[in-house]
């Protein structure tokens, strides 16, 4: 709703009729900004229209496969290298090692799932009515269920086996068989619970019997004769472990890290959870007990979740992660986290940019703070061994962003560019010439600032001339760096590459014209030429740099380290080029009701997308307000090179149609 002074719909009205404004391609200051901006400063145009705040989603492989609201999940399970659980919504939601174990199939969605759990890279959901879905990798045939399976009660995943219990109490595996592990040497009668551990397979009787085969190096598969009667049954990498009916436990098999020495004082346990090979019990007094291998914080309990004991529901291991889950929906993750299987964050804040790396992502986040509207904070997630996700404490307010395939870059609101992460040929080491940069660029190992005088300056890996900029560079209008070679568009919109051009990655073909919208993948180059159409040339061994004939005119157009993906001009995507981890299977159920694609990002082998339930909240702050007006008028006249955010109905342009669409979601 648009809260105004009696005057300003006359106003308004007014100076929608301007020359100025009717004319969208126009560069000039149209009269009506200057007297809008007036009316900003003079808090006449106040704000009451909310927007649902903005997600980032992301798929592929590595940092992690999805970002997204996570305080709503009613099941859950840990896998080897990822986390998936069930919203409320019915919506199944995987992070973590992106393969397809993080691919849920479409049809899934709102299935009533009452049941999940997940191995190593496949996962199994038993549905309300019995029925079993499995998903993920299928090499061994673990993800085939057998149509006569008929209805399950319990089902259990191991590493390329799938143990299901049926409703007759009879119990039925299939998948790999290399050591035994689904063909049970006994006779199964009367089952009650059933584990799979990454080789073998264990169930539990009506009488408490316990029976495991398959793999048993270790003695994962011999009961000890103390074992007593078992109530629930659980199996770890190479271990396995029972809840007794009295409530204690018992464990045994592979013990290089204590997992199978229970701790002294434990108590009666609700739910044992076994992972890789550590164990985490819920005991019935409320406790979360963690032992075993704990090298990687797996065993570090969160602060926060010991606060919020009494509120626990569930728990479940992965193979170096635990997942625990709140009666209000809120999942706790933590340990190992290599893959981000612990990273998804309930929320990132107005988000004003993105950066993909190799194996890390960045985001640049409005803090309220700061000064300017595209002013913020830097959050990382991914994997961060070398720190590439931990900006410095002293960083400051930041304007740009820029990911390198193991290091970082930001701008800093003074100029200064910092960087952090892996320091390879000297990739974090600022020259002091660089002075006063403008525009930033990473790298794989290298990167490249624009200086205030308008020359480009490169840094660290130079192996392949990446560093060296040519004297044909001249007036700069954009610049990006791949994996060991950069590009610039000059103003002229002609284009310059340099670096390795081991697979042709700096043989610029004919354009066809004039260029924009640059950017650098691993060892290919994408821009748009000035009817929007998508240009590309480099390397060509997935077909990433073969434009579908279908990507039709696009609003962007990104490279990852294999793959490209466009927004299209309807707002859809387009993704082509390598899929080995699934960059390019975009998740179903992507946008919720009312969303929209507003940016789109590669990095890697995986793809990275913006959203936003209001196109008008140009800022990302979950509201329409009068700073999103401001950036509006601040973007008026074509729109040029980067994102065009202000661009609300796509013509290219920032112009009268987008004012009036910016007015109207303020109703």
């Amino acid at each position: 709703m648009l809260t105004t002074k009696p005057s300003l719909d006359r106003f308004v009205a007014r100076a929608l009729e301007t020359p100025c404004i009717r004319a969208q391609r126009t560069q000039r200051v149209p009269t009506s900004r200057l007297a809008l901006a007036g009316l900003i400063s003079a808090g006449i145009l106040t704000v009451s229209t909310s927007a649902a705040p903005p997600r980032v989603v992301a798929w592929g492989w590595s940092g992690f496969a999805n970002i997204e609201t996570t305080s709503s999940a009613r099941v859950i399970a840990a896998g080897q290298n990822h986390t998936v659980l069930v919203r409320k919504d019915g919506v199944i939601a995987a992070f973590g090692r992106a393969e397809a174990q993080c691919v849920p199939p479409a049809d899934l969605d709102g299935a009533r799932v009452a049941r999940l759990e997940a191995g190593p890279l496949h996962n199994a959901a038993l549905l309300d009515d019995g029925a079993l879905r499995c998903f993920g990798v299928n090499l061994n045939g673990q993800c085939d269920v057998p149509r006569d399976l008929g209805v399950c009660v319990d089902v259990a995943v191991g590493a390329y086996h799938t143990v299901a219990l049926r409703a007759d109490t009879i119990v039925a595996c299939f998948g790999d068989d290399t050591f035994g592990q689904c063909t049970p040497p006994f006779k199964l009668v009367a089952m009650t619970d059933v584990a799979a551990g990454y080789r073998h397979s264990c169930a539990i009787d009506v009488g408490g019997d316990i029976f495991c085969w398959g793999y048993n190096i270790y003695g994962q598969c011999d009961v000890p004769s103390d074992a007593g009667a078992a109530r629930a049954i659980a199996a770890g990498e190479a271990h396995t472990g029972i809840v007794r009916t009295d409530g204690t436990l018992r464990l045994w098999g592979y013990n290089e890290y204590g997992q199978c020495d229970v701790p002294e004082d434990l108590g009666s346990v609700r739910k044992l959870a076994v992972g890789g090979q550590h164990n985490l019990a819920w005991t019935e007094n409320g406790e979360l007990v963690c032992w075993g291998q704990s090298s990687n914080g797996t065993c570090a309990i969160p602060p926060a979740l010991l606060a919020s004991l009494d509120d626990v529901v569930d728990i479940a291991a992965g193979g170096g992660h635990n997942v625990a889950l709140l009666a209000d929906g809120t999942v706790y993750r933590w340990g190992f986290n290599d893959y981000g299987q612990v990273n998804a964050p309930s929320t990132l804040g107005a988000v004003r940019a993105v950066a993909d790396g190799r194996f890390h992502t960045l985001f640049l986040v409005h803090d309220g703070q700061s000064g300017g509207a595209n002013v913020g904070i830097v959050k990382g997630i991914g994997f961060d061994g070398f720190g590439q996700c931990t900006p410095p404490a002293n960083l400051g307010a930041v304007t740009q962003i820029a990911a390198g395939w193991m290091h970082s870059l930001a701008l800093t609101e003074a100029g200064e560019v910092r960087a952090w992460g892996l320091n390879s040929a000297g990739s974090t080491n600022v020259p002091a010439d660089v002075g006063r940069a403008t525009r930033i660029a990473a790298g794989g190992f290298f990167n490249i600032a624009e200086r205030a005088d308008g020359t480009l300056r490169a840094w660290g890996d130079g192996v392949s001339g990446q560093t060296t900029i040519p004297p044909a560079v001249t007036s700069v209008a954009e610049f990006d760096a791949g994996g060991y070679h950069a590009a610039a568009i000059q103003s002229d919109g002609t284009i310059v590459c340099w670096g390795n051009n081991s697979l042709g990655q700096c043989v610029v073909p004919p354009t066809g014209g004039s260029l924009h919208g640059l950017d650098c993948g691993g060892y290919h180059t994408v821009a748009l030429r000035s009817d929007n159409t998508v240009f590309a040339f480099g390397d060509n061994q997935q077909g990433q740099s073969t434009v579908p004939a279908d990507v039709g005119v696009v609003r962007a157009v990104r490279a990852g380290r294999e793959h490209c993906v466009a927004l299209r001009e309807d707002g859809s995507l387009r993704c082509w080029g390598s899929n080995t981890q699934f960059q390019c299977a975009q998740p179903n159920g992507l946008l919720a009701s009312g969303e929209r694609i507003r940016a789109v990002h590669a990095g890697g082998d995986r793809t990275v997308v913006e959203l936003s339930s209001t196109a008008a909240d140009l800022n990302g702050d979950g509201a329409v307000s009068a700073a999103d007006l401001s950036l509006l008028l601040l973007a008026w006249g074509p729109c040029g090179s980067g994102r065009c955010d202000a661009d609300l109905d796509g013509d290219g342009a920032v112009g009268a149609a987008d004012l009036a669409l910016l007015l109207e979601a303020w109703k």
